[in-house]
């Protein structure tokens, strides 16, 4: 073996012997030394060899820094993280100091206490990567400290840095003598008083062994290369040799659906992160994120499945003629022959780019296209009724369809103007601010009450609809027993706008109350604009359950026994009144599973969303930012995972969950059926 010294380096600052000593190498091969004198001067010096590419002799560059204890006497451990930036001084008695890099050099950042109590602390070193401290002291506890970045809320400050203990456990029986890491992943050896060894992952903080030594007087333990043995020895010169099976220590039950405290953040968090830059890197497998993505993708997609699904199988069973409904229902089951490639292309090509450019008419499009119909729906009323006889039901559902296009011309018109008059820059910000909603997304400007009112506009809609219908109309219906058509027909178109005003004066009033109560959207429902977000992918996966759910819905609402129908019409109900309060409750159980069908197939989606999304595991119900979910994450990484490995093993969990939420959502669902054909056999 040939080892090759470098040339020495000269400590220029400071005076007398050099009492600790630390360094650290980072992945490019820099070498940053901490070195402390007896005259209390600590020097941070980086070192960097530089090899020629044409060849020659390789030069050494050297950069210093230094800086002056301000206590009266020298740490019991100095230690320097891998960037550089800090230095860690410990001392017995638990206290903790950090000096931090700046422009002017090191500075005294802060002083915090590293044991709890009065323990004295025993044993320390630097882990794996250089930018954690573990502590441990006569208690026998192991504590993990890191600098943790993070932003102030109160005044606003980003990139603040703060010492937090991450994690902390219990070493075994006694003091801490020893306490050493892995050269290969986050696992740590601690030793304690009367030769106890145990191995413990300091992420997932599983305990991978756990024996005795048998030397009464061990001083020191070490892991294998492979992290499959541990060499102890004693001061009598004995030692020994243990071999032990890791299994998965980054594997545990907290790891994978809890919080944990990654290196560099303040507080716990749900992370997915199965690759990194370097092996020094926390591998972070939580699978919350992308059980959350696979449900947000899901219910967004639903919402806007559900209702077009359901209404126009209402439509086609009860409202459309047998001829039509021979067109219509075959080109609608069509719909579900498409391949989710090309669904997922067609959104990732065509909308995403499209809600990008257009977002404000898009967002007015789901108020102006139902809109369209309502006034439709009233303006029919005022037809003569001998007219109305003579059109078929070809022509009414072309009326629809027409009503459907002049919706979505008044969101391209009126689009512009709607994100002029709610989301347009205050006054007195810099002129020439364009108007963007985008920038009202990223929180760079303007007041919350517009995205509350956007929010809010559909749930008040429905619940003033509900309202209206349960106290308003069954008053409003005798009052027009004995009136006229046209009179009946004006006053309906009355009671319609009063609605809208309604609606529109309730949704502001509470959007103005949440912002004086200080929520904004921003933080929840609304965030900053990617151009693949939920959104489109809830469009354009609704379009693909859109088929199964309408198809099962018609056939369900077809299967209705027609003596009930005779019965309502002859009773006297419309057929609207037949359709709400007789069919559709009787098929009931069928709508319902056909909505869980839909669910279930929205849940498995995978090209759709790897294709129309980021695919960022996200933990954000932002319906402008991305996510992933637990199929699209199986079909990117299943082929690079490395078999057997812990990151191809959770890749089969993500799979068996995946299987989990689907079988308890059917199971659920048939219970749910079953209760409710139960309610309905009588009918």
């Amino acid at each position: 073996m040939r080892v090759e010294v470098g040339d020495p380096v000269a400590l220029k600052d400071g005076e007398g012997a050099v009492r600790l000593i630390d360094y650290r190498v980072d992945p490019t091969g820099r070498t940053v030394l901490l070195a402390a004198r007896e005259d209390r001067t600590v020097l941070v010096n980086t070192v960097r060899t530089i090899v020629p590419l044409g060849g020659g002799t390789p030069r050494t560059r050297l950069s210093s820094s230094s800086f002056r204890l301000e206590s009266e006497r020298l740490p019991d451990w100095a230690f320097v993280t891998s960037d550089g930036t800090h230095a860690l001084l410990l001392t017995r008695d638990g206290t903790l100091t950090r000096y931090s890099r700046g422009d002017d050099g090191f500075a005294l950042a802060e002083i915090v206490d590293a044991t709890p109590g009065d323990a004295e602390v025993t044993a320390a070193n630097m882990h794996f990567g250089g930018k954690t401290l573990l502590v441990g002291d006569a208690g026998g506890d192991v504590s993990a400290w890191h600098v943790a970045v993070f932003e102030d809320e109160s005044s606003g400050d980003s990139g603040l840095q703060r010492l937090t203990m991450a994690h902390t456990f219990s070493g075994g029986g006694g003091a801490v003598l020893d306490l050493t890491p892995s050269v290969r992943d986050r696992s740590i050896v601690v030793l304690t008083e009367g030769g106890e060894v145990r191995v413990r992952h300091v992420t997932s903080e599983k305990i991978a062994a756990d024996f005795e030594t048998g030397l009464a007087d061990a001083y020191a333990a070490r892991l294998t290369p492979k992290n499959d043995g541990i060499f102890a020895i004693g001061a009598d010169g004995r030692y020994l040799i243990r071999e032990f099976e890791p299994g998965y220590p980054e594997f545990s039950f907290k790891a994978l659906f809890g919080k944990v405290h990654y290196e560099g953040q303040l507080e716990p968090s749900f992370v997915y992160q199965s690759s990194s830059g370097d092996d020094s890197s926390e591998i972070k497998l939580s699978i919350v994120p992308l059980i959350f993505g696979s449900l947000k993708a899901t219910i967004f997609a639903m919402l806007f499945a559900v209702p077009v699904g359901v209404l126009a199988a209402v439509y086609t069973s009860e409202f459309l003629s047998h001829r039509v409904r021979r067109l219509v229902k075959p080109g609608v089951e069509m719909m579900a022959s498409l391949p989710s490639v090309v669904l997922g292309f067609v959104a990732a090509i065509i909308i995403a780019p499209f809600a990008r450019q257009w977002l404000p008419s898009v967002l007015i499009g789901f108020a102006t296209i139902p809109f369209s119909v309502l006034v439709m729906a009233h303006v029919w009323q005022l037809v003569p009724e001998s007219l109305r006889k003579r059109m078929r039901s070809g022509q009414h559902l072309a009326m629809v369809l027409a009503a459907c296009f002049l919706g979505v011309t008044l969101a391209v018109l009126m689009g512009p103007g709607f994100e002029r008059l709610l989301f347009a820059p205050p006054e007195g910000l810099a002129e020439g601010v364009p108007v963007d909603m985008r920038r009202w997304l990223a929180g760079e400007y303007g007041p919350a009450w517009p995205g509350w009112f956007v929010v809010l506009t559909g749930p008040v809609a429905i619940a003033v609809a509900f309202l209206q219908s349960v106290f308003v109309s069954r008053r409003i219906d005798r009052l027009l027993a004995h009136k006229s058509r046209g009179f009946i027909s004006a006053v309906i178109f009355a009671r319609f706008f009063a609605m809208l005003a309604i609606i529109g004066g309730v949704s502001i009033a509470l959007a103005f109350l949440l912002q004086a109560m200080g929520f904004d959207p921003r933080d929840s429902i609304f965030g900053p604009f990617s151009p693949r977000n939920t959104l489109v992918v809830a469009m354009i996966m609704g379009f693909a359950v859109i088929p199964i759910i309408y198809t099962i819905s018609e056939d369900s609402l077809r299967a209705v026994p027609d003596s009930l129908r005779a019965a309502s019409l002859g009773s006297g109900a419309t057929p609207w009144q037949t359709a709400v309060r007789i069919v559709i409750p009787v098929a009931g159980s069928g709508i319902f599973s056909a909505c869980m069908i839909g669910f279930g197939r929205a849940v498995g989606e995978t090209m759709i969303v790897l294709m129309a999304t980021g695919n960022t595991p996200e933990m954000s119900w932002n319906i402008f930012g991305g996510f992933r979910t637990l199929a699209a994450n199986i079909a990117v990484e299943l082929p690079e995972a490395p078999k057997g490995e812990t990151h191809y093993r959770v890749l089969f969990l993500c799979g068996l969950v995946l299987f989990l939420m689907t079988f308890v959502i059917n199971t659920c669902a048939e219970i749910v059926r079953q209760v409710v054909r139960a309610r309905t056999a009588g009918l």
